[in-house]
């Protein structure tokens, strides 16, 4: 039984149990002496003519196929304000390379899969200093094949001194509204040739869906 012949039978179950009531009620205060029992006894008749005939269009309408209570039902992901709001593992988001620990050059190559990328957002890859103070967005493009559920993308970790340091590689999902902002801030960095690092961790709007440690060699 589904969600909505559920509440359907819920209902005449409870308008049933509603019209016995009243009968019972109806003849409980059947010639009682007190005012409530006067009252009630008056009441019940009135009110049952009105509750019949709404019973009464109600089933007409379940007959149609016209649903009068409709069960809530989730809010579809692709129709979430904010990418920020599901649950990072809801994407099955993973790096398949590099791996936690691994030892990498400045130019390195990262690769992953995904399960599920939602409309109107972008992957960004995000690398970390060592002590988690600030970090630096990929400004290389994010190559996604939506056949075979993988993506990767070239990044530049660290500077030529850089050897041994520690970094993290944080993979992120952005709503596309941010699309102006890192097209400026790409563009910037380029003319100034002054890639400036952001504070971390990441604003809430960005969900961090992934997270390895890696040391440049």
């Amino acid at each position: 039984m589904n969600e909505q012949r559920k509440i359907n039978y819920l209902a005449k179950l409870l308008s049933i149990l509603f019209i016995i009531i009243c009968i019972g009620l109806y003849f409980l205060t059947n010639d009682k002496p007190e005012w409530y029992c006067k009252l009630i006894n008056n009441l019940v008749p009135e009110m049952l003519g009105p509750v019949l005939a709404v019973l009464f269009i109600f089933y007409i309408f379940i007959n149609r196929g016209i649903n009068l209570f409709v069960p809530d039902t989730p809010i579809a992901y692709t129709h979430i304000l904010s990418v920020a709001s599901i649950k990072p593992e809801k994407f099955g988001i993973k790096i398949t390379s590099p791996s936690e620990g691994d030892r990498v050059s400045k130019p390195t190559e990262v690769k992953g899969t995904y399960e599920y990328i939602p409309e109107n957002t972008r992957l960004s890859i995000y690398f970390v200093n060592n002590s988690q103070t600030y970090c630096w967005i990929n400004v290389s493009p994010v190559i996604i094949d939506h056949h075979s559920k993988t993506w990767k993308s070239k990044i530049y970790i660290g500077s030529d001194t850089d050897i041994n340091i520690e970094y993290y590689i944080v993979i992120a999902l952005e709503d596309i509204a941010t699309e102006p902002w890192f097209t400026f801030y790409k563009e910037v960095s380029a003319e100034t040739k002054n890639w400036r690092p952001l504070k971390y961790p990441l604003p809430k709007t960005v969900n961090e869906v992934k997270k390895i440690r890696v040391y440049r060699k």
